[in-house]
């Protein structure tokens, strides 16, 4: 199996190293940059394992510039990018190539990216969604550190119109299952991703907002009753926004999840918090804002939401003017 894992941050370093090792599976990484491309295709990715075991894989890399002037002719093309990194020409080019046969598996936090990847004109049937609790900190331009291992969990984008087709999407998503099951990962298939999507978004809406703004580890803000009692609120107004009458789960329940995820991770920096750290846009908008739209949508209020959203795109804002102000002087 030919396997294109588009993006060389955090996850798709985690992805590329371990699925590399799988015999029979070919992985090339597609970097934003040639520089990370040059490195990894020279040195291959290092994995730092939880347990302290580090291994190198060697694998194929490429800048994305150079990706997208050829046809894609990979079986799967994983996307390990960010909400923020879904422009025209990512978009044009994994349309593209899924119209051309290659199915789709996208590993984003928060929502609307399977809306514009249609919109863009990919098969519906083509796209597949996989919601990760993985933990991963980028230590290089070739590094990578598992930070704690999660679980995964892969769907398709398309409406089933029956059982049969249902069955049929299922199955057609089985060899990316396969694939990170053997790369060591636990992962399956689900016939109702849409609910682990808002699970996901759930917990990256308690999570990552409070960790870029107060700057601790995952494990660090569920340690602290002053920070747990901050991730309560966002938690239950996150849960009437998302939760609907018909699929009304246990709110304890789901609760004890997300904690449960901060312990697993409790090494993990949030890939809000890293791209805070890094003066990189941060996802706010395809987490925060989801949340607060959909609480809209439902007239509930969401006050502690409405002020992680106000004051991440402030720290980002600051951050952006740090970095003018340092290129100008």
């Amino acid at each position: 199996m030919n396997i294109d894992i588009v993006g060389g941050g955090s996850l798709g370093l985690l992805l590329a190293g371990k699925a590399a090792c799988v015999p029979g599976v070919r992985v090339r990484l597609i970097a934003r940059t040639r520089a990370q491309a040059e490195r990894v295709a020279r040195d291959g990715v290092s994995v730092l394992e939880p347990d302290g075991a580090e291994r190198r894989s060697r694998l194929s890399c490429e800048a994305f510039d150079a990706a997208v002037s050829e046809s894609a002719d990979a079986d799967w093309l994983w996307f390990a990018t960010k909400q923020t990194h879904w422009n025209d020409a990512l978009l044009a080019y994994a349309a593209g190539a899924a119209k051309a046969g290659a199915r789709l598996l996208l590993f984003q936090n928060g929502v609307g990216h399977v809306e514009r990847l249609a919109a863009a004109g990919a098969p519906p049937e083509r796209v597949f969604v996989a919601v990760t609790t993985e933990g991963a900190k980028k230590t290089a331009a070739d590094a990578v550190a598992h930070t704690g291992e999660g679980t995964t969990a892969i769907g398709s984008a398309a409406a089933a119109g029956s059982e049969a087709a249902a069955a049929s999407l299922m199955g057609q998503a089985l060899p990316a299952r396969d694939v990170l099951r053997a790369a060591g990962f636990e992962a399956d298939v689900v016939p109702d991703i849409e609910r682990f999507v808002r699970r996901k978004l759930l917990t990256n809406g308690v999570i990552n907002p409070l960790t870029a703004i107060l700057r601790v580890t995952n494990g660090e803000l569920a340690a602290s009753p002053h920070y747990r009692s901050v991730m309560r609120a966002l938690f239950d107004e996150a849960y009437a926004a998302l939760t609907n009458a018909a699929e009304a789960t246990d709110p304890e329940a789901e609760w004890r999840q997300v904690l449960r995820v901060c312990e697993r991770t409790a090494g993990n920096h949030s890939s809000m918090l890293q791209d805070v750290l890094g003066g990189r846009e941060t996802e706010i908008d395809a987490i925060t804002g989801a949340v607060l739209r959909s609480a809209a949508s439902k007239g509930l209020a969401a006050p502690t939401h409405a002020a992680m959203y106000a004051m991440v795109r402030g720290l980002s804002s600051a951050t952006a003017d740090a970095d003018s102000h340092s290129r100008d002087s």
